[in-house]
């Protein structure tokens, strides 16, 4: 059974069944997805900016989709005092939307159920089979026949929120968290590799005219130099982020105590620096065996019950 109301644009609700909706050409729709495709997770994190956040999500799911091996995409958001975090694919979703027969090119924006149920006071139909409830601020799918009473999942009156997410229309080619220094070091490579092809087979008289041919097809500085230069920059910017991320993942996978909580994180230079409050310096003495066996530098600090990581990435 598909939901669907009349507005501006008509909201569709899409789950993981077989019944397409029937578009006109030129139809906007937007569109709420079902919890069936994607993780969720309420967070509270010791950071400020939303941006920061971002960085951390995917640490943040490491120990959920360990063993798997696919492409996920994450997107979040600021509820009271914590952070609701999402981890999905959008491959998945936009087979879905094709097996809908909902072109990309018809929608609008796309919501999660989380955001658009998050405040329901009993459980909300949304097929013949299953229903929607909400379980520790979570918003859930479960059968219907696991709920005694429930209401029909009304969309005429329902007002939709602000948290929306971005599919892109065409399949990225290299994974969006890397494109920038990805796509920089295939450029790099290409050139130095047709500078080799062109000096064996080009009939071009000069080294020189070759690569000035070369280089300004790419779009890059006529300086060899500065293009090397370019290159070692960005081959150092991407270790130094993997770097961090992998610092950043044993950090925030670290088991504390009750009353022992991580006071702030932030990176400066090439160093990440977290403030621990503990009882017991002793506690970490894990994590900075981890760390250290992991190839990192680790300075510490230690007072009144606040230990100071100086992380070198």
């Amino acid at each position: 059974m598909n939901l669907t109301f009349k507005r501006d644009k008509r909201v569709l609700f899409v789950d993981h069944n077989d019944t397409p909706f029937i578009l006109l050409d030129s139809e906007k729709v937007n569109i709420i997805l079902s919890p069936s495709f994607y993780w969720v997770q309420k967070v509270t994190l010791p950071v400020k900016y939303l941006y920061e956040v971002n960085k951390l999500l995917p640490a943040l799911f490491d120990d959920l989709l360990a063993d798997d091996d696919s492409e996920y995409s994450y997107e979040a958001y600021k509820k009271d005092d914590y952070y609701m975090a999402f981890a999905y694919k959008e491959s998945v979703i936009k087979e879905a939307l094709a097996k809908k027969n909902i072109p990309l090119d018809n929608i609008d924006k796309i919501y999660f159920a989380q955001s658009e149920f998050s405040e329901i006071d009993s459980a909300l139909s949304i097929d013949s089979q299953s229903v929607l409830i909400l379980k520790d601020e979570l918003v859930i799918k479960l059968p219907l026949i696991m709920v005694e009473t429930y209401k029909e999942l009304d969309l005429q009156k329902f007002k939709l929120s602000s948290h929306n997410i971005a599919i892109a229309k065409y399949n990225n080619i290299i994974d969006p968290k890397v494109l920038k220094t990805t796509f920089a070091l295939a450029l790099a490579l290409i050139v130095i590799l047709s500078i080799e092809l062109f000096v064996k087979s080009s009939s071009l008289n000069s080294l020189e005219d070759i690569e000035s041919s070369i280089y300004k097809k790419a779009s890059l500085s006529s300086s060899s130099r500065q293009n090397n230069s370019i290159y070692k920059q960005l081959n150092k910017t991407y270790k130094e982020q993997s770097s961090l991320r992998e610092a950043m993942k044993l950090v925030l996978k670290q088991q504390l105590k009750n009353d022992e909580v991580i006071k702030y994180i932030e990176v400066v230079a090439s160093h990440l620096k977290v403030e621990f409050f503990i009882r017991n310096k002793s506690s970490l003495n894990e994590l900075l065996s981890k760390l250290r066996s992991h190839g990192y530098k680790v300075a510490t600090y230690y007072k009144n019950q606040k230990l100071q990581l100086d992380i070198k990435l």
